[in-house]
């Protein structure tokens, strides 16, 4: 959990959540440029991120759950000031549920590379599916390879696992349906970050975010910074639009 830099009063903290088969040391590069521009960060991990497939296989939903709620809590009762929530993909997700969770503890989102939809119809279906399935069936879903890329494509080193799990996909769409459903709920203000190039992400994945939230909307397209955008090559214009949103609402 490190603490700003250079600043006896903090601009607030930022929850930074990692993404689905990462860990929080990827969080690591992001976290210290928003330590150094003058926020608290509080980096959890993740249920079933322990670098093995099957723990990431069997973890339950409501283990995510109870993650995003410990970590509210946690930042809250070791910082003062304004909390903000940050999050790369199923990071994002579990920023967008904090919102719904504790509308009137979150000052406001950063939402990196959210999928809310995916690029692959067939992808986006079988991760639909799957969300519906009982645990016992859904953990013994196959896992998926994921795609082939350069050595160097992204900035920083990658801990992830090499395979993506159905079972733990199917469990971050039941957990974006329960945030869809209550979007309403939402009133901190928010910041979307991707590619627009993103391979994952499908067209049109903001629409029902825009329509439903109570809250601004501002969005930052950085081409060529990867799904993985805070281990990328615009890893410095991620942290800067982060930093600039976050510092105006806590103003």
């Amino acid at each position: 959990v490190p603490t700003a830099e250079g600043r006896s009063t903090p601009f607030g903290t930022i929850v930074l959540l990692h993404g689905l088969t990462a860990s929080p040391t990827e969080t690591k590069p992001l976290g210290r440029l928003l330590q150094q521009a003058g926020f608290n960060v509080f980096v959890p991990r993740l249920a079933g991120h322990t670098g093995s497939l099957e723990d990431l296989r069997t973890t339950e939903r409501w283990e995510w759950i109870r993650n995003v709620d410990q970590a509210i809590a946690g930042a809250q009762k070791q910082f003062a000031g304004p909390l903000f929530l940050a999050g790369e993909s199923l990071g994002a997700i579990l920023s967008l549920l904090g919102a719904v969770r504790f509308p009137k503890s979150i000052a406001g989102l950063a939402l990196y590379a959210p999928p809310l939809a995916l690029e692959s119809v067939f992808s986006e279906t079988v991760m639909k599916i799957a969300s519906h399935l009982p645990d016992l069936i859904e953990n013994r879903l196959p896992t998926v390879p994921k795609r082939s890329r350069p050595e160097n494509y992204l900035a920083e080193k990658r801990e992830a696992l090499p395979v993506h799990s159905i079972a733990a996909a199917g469990r971050m769409a039941s957990i974006r349906r329960m945030v869809f459903r209550n979007l309403s709920k939402v009133t901190a203000p928010i910041l979307i970050i991707e590619d627009p190039y993103d391979h994952h992400l499908g067209p049109g994945a903001w629409d029902e975010l825009l329509i439903e939230v109570a809250a601004p909307v501002d969005t930052v397209l950085v081409p060529g910074g990867e799904h993985e955008l805070i281990l990328g090559h615009r890893l410095a214009a991620v942290a800067a639009a982060t930093t600039q949103f976050f510092k105006r609402l806590s103003a």
